[in-house]
């Protein structure tokens, strides 16, 4: 549970997945490095990628 001043967003889909190895703060795209930029120095938030069953986006960030 987040305490009521924290917000999370999941998005995920059931395909494939992503390599084991993947590494998505090594990437170098453009739409990766706007999700950064925007979630850690923006929002002041975490986020992570889970790529079991298909992969799965965890932002965490404070309510405004």
């Amino acid at each position: 549970a987040l305490p009521d001043n924290r917000l999370r967003i999941i998005f995920s889909d059931n395909g494939c997945g992503l390599p084991k190895n993947f590494n998505v703060k090594a990437l170098t795209t453009l739409g990766m490095k706007i999700v950064d930029i925007l979630v850690s120095n923006q929002l002041k938030g975490q986020w992570s990628v889970i790529t079991e069953k298909g992969t799965t986006y965890c932002l965490v960030f404070n309510k405004k």
